[in-house]
């Protein structure tokens, strides 16, 4: 049994005061415990063994497969399912001059904690979390983007990089679905006033402009520098740091849920997700609707594979599933046009987890997978 490598659980309360918040993070200063690294482990336990449980402990988390968060290793399965853990690299890359492109990875040495984050993947949601417990403002129901790139240094970076025992994650998405996400919300629903700029291929157009257009654009040659529809692997600089991570969790709109809470629990932080109200942040898809259902109508079978092949490196390097509905793919909303594109102000609870959601964004342009 390797229960004696989990650490003792942090009791945190869901609504804590400033106090009991200084009084947390000082635990996570001064908590230890046994911290073995990989390679005792791989003298305790066989590689099989290792590779099943992947167990990374420390201070303040131990993931281990036959509990709630993680479903093997990275590359145990033909692709990525769920949370995998991922054997890190020894050494860290140097952090000094580290390309900035979208969102900047958040450190926190304190909590031994780090997140590659990236837009149209939750990011949202997760800066809100993050911004509570930075600062522990427990009302904060959106993200102040000043906060994640002043907590960041190529120190702090290098800390936790190095930090055997600290956890590394990062979330990824089916391309297609991420793409899909980032025009809807940026280019096809008045979500915010502030979106269409991100809308790269515009060009004279208004918002609203039919899923169509971005085929035309594409076959005339542009390629996407907008952070919200690059490539997942140029973000974090994961082509060369994948192995730097040790979870990588598969976004998906039936799963995210979970996992996100999951890892919040596994590192002491679930306290974050419950606001001053009482409203959580981290909440179930409040439509009935899967993705599938709403992609396959946006896209023909032959754009939904022009966009594959423009991220097979994504598909390649995360080990991510062939998408079963492409063979299904119908594209009767290729060339519709949105019904709502007054922009609607941010804010609710609701609002953080839904702009990724693609059936909700539908839904609100005014299309519905059960009509015509």
């Amino acid at each position: 049994s390797l229960a004696w490598l989990k650490p003792p659980r942090l009791k945190i309360a869901s609504k804590p005061s400033q106090a009991k918040l200084l009084t947390h993070r000082a635990r996570y200063r001064t908590h230890s415990v046994i911290e073995p690294t990989l390679k005792n482990l791989r003298n305790m336990i066989s590689a099989k063994s290792l590779g099943i449980l992947a167990c990374f402990c420390g201070g303040v988390a131990c993931f281990r497969t036959h509990g709630l968060c993680t479903s093997g290793a990275f590359g145990s399965t033909r692709t990525l399912e769920g949370v995998q853990t991922l054997l890190p690299s020894p050494e860290p890359r140097s952090f000094e001059r580290f390309p900035r492109h979208g969102l900047m990875p958040f450190v926190h040495p304190e909590a031994n904690l780090a997140m590659c984050l990236m837009e149209k993947n939750g990011c949202s949601t997760w800066e809100t979390l993050f911004g509570r417990m930075v600062t522990g403002n427990m009302s904060m129901m959106e993200p102040d983007r000043k906060l994640i790139p002043g907590a960041w240094s190529p120190a702090a970076a290098d800390k936790v990089f190095r930090d055997p025992a600290a956890v590394r994650v990062l979330w990824v998405r089916d391309p297609v679905e991420r793409f899909l996400s980032g025009f809807l919300n940026k280019c096809y629903v008045g979500w915010h006033k502030d979106d269409f700029p991100n809308c790269e291929f515009r060009s004279n157009l208004r918002m609203g402009f039919p899923l169509s257009h971005v085929q035309s654009w594409l076959r005339a040659g542009h390629r996407f520098r907008n952070s919200h529809f690059t490539a997942q692997s140029g973000h974090c600089e994961l082509k060369k740091r994948l192995h730097e991570y040790n979870l990588i969790g598969l976004m998906t709109s039936d799963g995210f849920e979970k996992n996100a809470k999951c890892i919040l629990k596994q590192t002491g932080l679930s306290y974050l997700n419950e606001g001053a109200d009482g409203r959580k942040l981290l909440h179930h898809p409040s439509n009935g609707y899967d993705a599938a259902s709403v992609l396959k109508k946006f896209f023909t079978k032959d754009f939904a594979l022009e966009v594959m092949d423009y991220f097979k490196e994504d598909y390649d390097l995360f080990r991510l599933p062939r998408p079963t509905w492409i063979d299904e793919a119908t594209g009767e909303w290729f060339n519709a046009t949105s019904t709502q594109t007054t922009p609607s102000a941010l804010g609710s609870v609701e609002d953080l987890q839904q702009e990724d959601d693609i059936s909700l964004l539908a839904a609100i342009a005014g299309l519905n997978p059960d009509g015509a």
